[in-house]
């Protein structure tokens, strides 16, 4: 089949006289070229100057059809940019009798360097051949590619950052005033947040005991007084450290977990998290080039404690890890940004570390906001001040919600006015790696001398 019986109009059409030897070809074995002949309009089988020993006949399936042949096979190529679609199906021949058992074709050999337009001829002899296949599949390069970004823009992109909140009943008044603050700008269009994160310790198991109606009432105050969707992961306080953990496990699952369902109604980022099957309070979420991650990170300072989760904690940290790991996999070429939230800092290097191997090589920076020490404090490196291997990655520390608001945190975008540099408008703003903003907003607050 060439490019006259196809289409008379055609133009610019080439023909190359030049042949490519495949030398030292073995009995049974696929051959294919598997280079990109994005250019490539049509494939011609030549069995010209071909002998066998006996009578065979071959099976062109696709576009060359049936015929006889017997000697040695050359395969050419005319080219046309409008009409290389034509050879993007496989070209299969099959050699032996009717009644022969054909075997499957073993792995293929690579002809590289393949040129549209090119003569390829075979100077093997086909005495013993059962089959052989000609693919014009794209070439896969071996070589490391980096991720190439969506080509969609993106606006920036805000959400909150919340902790060890609360501890009394003080502070449960109080945090209804800080989500009511949030609400009223968001209902007003002053500020276009997306969801709200809770890093951990909901309420004070030294004071509640971690009964279930604690549970029930810090969950129904943020149902009730927020807007955007809640996210929160364990802290030490709901769970490792009460009473009775297990107990405080089921709890935990039956308020916290999917919290964020309260909203599917007015948002749909409840719908785009991802929670895992062995570990529900673990979340996902992918959206604008930036992968969140929710992870049960627990502080390590009870020694006796410790040796008694000892092995609990490694499990969950390797669960912690292979979450991870299967989420960054998914979305190494998409992403922007790694943003993870954990109680603590205990157990990152674990969580984080054959990952961030992957992360560093793409140019992909990792923060992972924190509660727990109840200040607020920024380790760069996480934390790990001689460690390069940890140089795009950054530890942030929110302030105890009961003496801070909660941390806001803006990603920048890409289109419009948001293609800009980030700058720090005031003190109370940091800008990390020209792509994400955190702001305190106001700091601690200012306890009034009555």
């Amino acid at each position: 089949i060439n490019a006259d019986e196809i289409d008379d109009s055609l133009e610019n059409k080439a023909e190359f006289t030049s042949t490519y030897p495949l030398q030292n070809m073995t009995s049974r074995q696929g051959y294919r070229d598997d280079i990109e002949m994005s250019d490539v309009e049509t494939c011609e089988i030549d069995s010209s100057n071909m002998s066998f020993g006996r009578t065979s006949r071959f099976l062109m399936v696709g576009m060359v059809g049936m015929c006889l042949i017997a000697g040695s096979i050359t395969a050419k190529v005319s080219r046309s940019p409008d009409r290389y679609q034509f050879v993007k199906n496989e070209i299969a021949m099959t050699f032996g009798t009717e009644d022969q058992s054909i075997p499957t074709a073993a792995p293929s050999r690579l002809i590289d360097k393949v040129i549209p337009g090119t003569e390829y001829e075979d100077t093997t002899t086909f005495s013993d051949y059962s089959s052989m296949e000609i693919s014009t599949e794209e070439k896969k390069s071996k070589k490391r590619k980096h991720p190439k970004h969506p080509p969609k823009t993106y606006p920036d992109f805000s959400f909150y950052v919340m902790g060890d909140i609360p501890y009394n009943s003080d502070e449960e008044k109080l945090l209804k005033r800080q989500l009511t603050k949030i609400s009223d700008d968001v209902e007003s269009g002053i500020d276009d947040a997306a969801f709200i994160a809770h890093v951990g310790d909901l309420l004070d198991d030294s004071t509640t005991k971690c009964k279930e109606d604690v549970y029930d009432r810090v969950s129904a105050i943020m149902k009730e007084n927020s807007v955007l969707p809640i996210l929160p992961v364990p802290g030490n306080n709901d769970w490792d450290e009460c009473p009775n953990p297990e107990q405080a496990h089921e709890y935990f699952n039956k308020y916290y977990i999917p919290l964020e369902e309260q909203w599917a109604d007015t948002s749909e980022l409840p719908s785009m998290v991802e929670r895992s099957p062995k570990r529900q309070e673990n979340f996902a979420l992918f959206v604008d080039g930036i992968m969140f991650f929710g992870l049960h990170l627990m502080p390590r300072r009870n020694a006796e404690l410790d040796e008694e989760l000892g092995t609990e904690r490694q499990e969950v940290l390797q669960d912690d890890f292979q979450w991870v790991h299967d989420y960054i996999d998914k979305y190494i070429h998409k992403l922007r940004v790694v943003i993870a939230f954990g109680h603590s800092g205990d157990g990152k290097d674990i969580a984080f570390h054959k990952v961030n191997r992957k992360l560093r090589h793409y140019g992909v920076s990792l923060f992972l906001f924190q509660g727990d020490e109840h200040l607020f404090k920024i380790r760069s490196n996480f934390g790990y001040p001689d460690d390069h291997d940890w140089n795009n990655c950054w530890r942030i520390t929110v302030d105890q919600g009961g003496i801070a608001p909660p941390l806001k945190v803006t990603v920048r975008g890409n289109e419009g006015e948001s293609d800009h540099r980030f700058i720090a408008e005031n003190e109370d703003q940091t800008v990390f790696d020209d792509i994400v903003k955190i702001d305190r907003r106001g700091g601690t607050y200012v306890i009034k001398n009555s």
